[in-house]
């Protein structure tokens, strides 16, 4: 079973900014949680599970909760075959625990807190207000790495219940607390309103983007910490000039200072995908302290200076490509000379030691550029120390067994996540959308990284896919191709240009104008496609119609 708005979540030590529960008369349906070994540890650092927590709603007198006898929970399973219940009281998991059953159905149960019994079957009756969460632990007879979902689509605290938005519009905001007796909706639109503007939660929390911190982006023509802020900055790696001086020079301390005194003076949240999207990098303080102790300190101002380095790098300083794709303007530069791409590397390199995570490539190719090929076979991670995850995003036509076996053993023994980007859904299509691209050599190597999704191999594999007027009655079959492909996820997304078609051009193929003469036709596409529940894909949109 898929529903139209589940929510996976991303982050495992969860406050009310990311924690989704539901709510009965809003169109939400389920809460999805993954469930594993290797999440959250206690502090003697044994691993236990997976945690909703729900610190902020006990802050305020008019939401605390009474002395509450019952929990009621409608819930379901996926590759679970036991599950504890645990509540979690002031950051600490105390023993308190029910058995559940995992089930394939839809269970509705009652919980009495006199049932909730310690180890030692002494029976305790927990303090509510004292309660900050609740823990979902997988049997400890699984194995270590089992994984499966736990769906929840009802949590009842006795007369409470958590309400969320769980709206295009509305995602990435705080979740609530409420009396069932009170009006839910209008409470909640009412705070929603409130921090709609500003880098607040719905309880006035300040929001700190973290992306100046963490992130580094290298592209063709500029250096930048994400794609809505164009510093202009730049270096001529050539002539030793580096991109450490850059990380920590004027420009990016700046952007890094408006998020800190919240002015957000070197952004534009008006422009801001993340600010007016998800916000998932727009994090609380009390969420910062706890994952990045080094952000939270210069917050705070304990550090006069932000010395750390980047954790999550994007590499898009080559262009080479093997496709020539009207959507793209890759091929109007030219590529990377080998030995200014060596330098950028040897400096990438030189900012490892706090790089967690890797992205090849956002700008070309990686198997058609020689630059990025070259290091991705001769790859070693005694650069990168804390290097956990690698991205591989590719167009797939050169993605094959041959280059597969000469990418480095380094890369291999970490998490790898491929990302092919995929414009049409048959032959036609394809190969007027990608220049030069044959669809069958797609197809033979979406086969061969298919069966490296099933061996584990690589641990996700997600589709982008640029909707345009040729394509969009194309929808419907790409997620049947990507299902035959072991998937895990597709983004479709809206065309741009980038200075590859005239004004005249770009009006006839881009669908997404309301005057388009295709436009009802595809935003009954797009419909379709969101009300569709029985997809075991996972389908995102960067747009709303």
């Amino acid at each position: 079973m898929k529903t139209d708005n589940l929510i996976e979540l991303k982050s495992w030590i969860l406050c009310t900014d990311s924690a989704a529960l539901t709510l009965n008369n809003l169109s939400v349906d389920t809460l999805a949680v993954e469930l594993s070994f290797d999440r959250i540890k206690d502090t003697a650092g044994v691993n236990y599970g997976i945690k909703i927590s729900l610190n902020h709603l006990f802050q305020s007198d008019v939401l605390r909760l009474p002395d509450c006898g019952v929990i009621y929970l409608s819930y379901r399973t996926e590759n679970i075959q036991k599950l504890d219940f645990v509540l979690e009281e002031k950051h600490t998991c105390y023993d308190f625990y029910l058995f559940i059953p995992a089930s394939a159905e839809w269970t509705e149960i009652a919980i009495p807190f006199e049932k909730l019994e310690t180890e030692s079957s002494t029976r305790l009756k927990p303090d509510m207000e004292n309660i900050t969460g609740f823990v979902f632990k997988p049997h400890p007879c699984l194995k270590k790495n089992s994984k499966g979902r736990l769906y929840i689509s009802t949590l009842i605290l006795d007369g409470y219940e958590i309400v969320m938005l769980n709206k295009k519009k509305y995602s990435g905001y705080t979740n609530f607390l409420f009396s069932k007796s009170s009006n839910n909706c209008n409470k909640a639109m009412a705070l929603h309103k409130e921090q709609k503007n500003r880098p607040i939660d719905s309880y006035g929390a300040p929001l700190y983007c973290i992306y100046p911190f963490h992130q580094l982006r290298i592209n063709k023509h500029n250096l930048t910490v994400c794609c809505d802020i164009d510093t202009n900055e730049n270096v001529d790696v050539e002539k030793g000039e580096m991109l450490r001086n850059v990380w920590f020079g004027d420009i990016f301390n700046k952007i890094r200072q408006g998020v800190k005194d919240l002015s957000y003076s070197g952004c534009d949240l008006g422009r801001c995908q993340q600010f007016n999207g998800t916000r998932e990098s727009f994090k609380t303080l009390e969420y910062i302290e706890y994952h990045y102790p080094e952000i939270a300190d210069y917050i705070k101002g304990q550090t006069e200076e932000f010395k750390e380095l980047p954790g999550y790098i994007v590499n898009s300083f080559d262009n080479a490509c093997n496709l020539c794709c009207t959507s793209c303007n890759a091929s109007f530069y030219p590529p990377l000379s080998i030995k200014k791409g060596r330098r950028y590397i040897q400096q990438i390199e030189d900012l490892g030691e706090n790089v967690k995570e890797l992205l090849v490539a956002g700008y070309g190719d990686p198997f058609a550029s020689a630059i990025y090929r070259d290091w991705l076979f001769s790859f070693s991670d005694s650069h990168f120390p804390r290097l956990n995850r690698i991205q591989i995003m590719t167009n797939g036509l050169l993605w094959n067994k041959d280059n597969w076996e000469r990418v480095s053993r380094d890369i291999k023994k970490r998490k790898i996540d491929g990302i092919i980007s995929i414009d049409g859904a048959t032959k036609k299509t394809y190969e007027i959308n990608r220049v030069n691209g044959r669809f069958e050599t797609l197809l033979e190597n979406m086969e061969f990284i298919s069966e490296l999704r099933k061996s584990n191999d690589i641990v996700s594999l997600s589709a982008c896919f640029v909707v345009q007027k040729n394509n969009f009655r194309e929808m419907p079959e790409m997620i049947e191709l990507l299902n035959k492909y072991n998937f895990d996820s597709v983004l479709f997304s809206h065309i741009e240009n980038w200075g590859t078609y005239s004004p005249d051009e770009f009006s006839e193929i881009n669908v997404f104008d309301q005057k388009h003469s295709d436009f009802r036709e595809f935003k009954k596409t797009y419909k379709k496609i969101k009300s569709k529940k029985d997809n075991s894909l996972k389908i995102f949109f960067d747009f709303e119609l």
